[in-house]
């Protein structure tokens, strides 16, 4: 059974610190301020919730189609280094 090589959120802040606080963080950070200020401000809180809901689908969707990303550009160069060796 092959191992699953899985590509840690931690690898990609690594490797790409600002994609990866744009795509994930951004989104979040934007939720939680949103909920924050409908119930700061006693406003109507479900489009907060759907807006917060929104925002965690689309960092959950990007943060994957980075990883899917970074782990192409791997595969690419370790396809280059085994076509260059004799």
């Amino acid at each position: 059974m092959p191992a699953i090589d899985t590509f840690a959120l931690t690898e990609l802040f690594r490797t790409a610190p600002v994609e990866t606080a744009l795509v994930v963080v951004t989104p979040v950070v934007l939720a939680v301020a949103q909920l924050a200020i409908g119930v700061i401000t006693d406003g109507p809180l479900l489009p907060a919730i759907g807006f917060a809901i929104v925002m965690g689908a689309f960092a959950a969707v990007a943060a994957g189609f980075l990883e899917a990303t970074h782990r192409r550009r791997r595969l690419e160069v370790e396809v280059e280094r085994a076509s260059l060796e004799p």
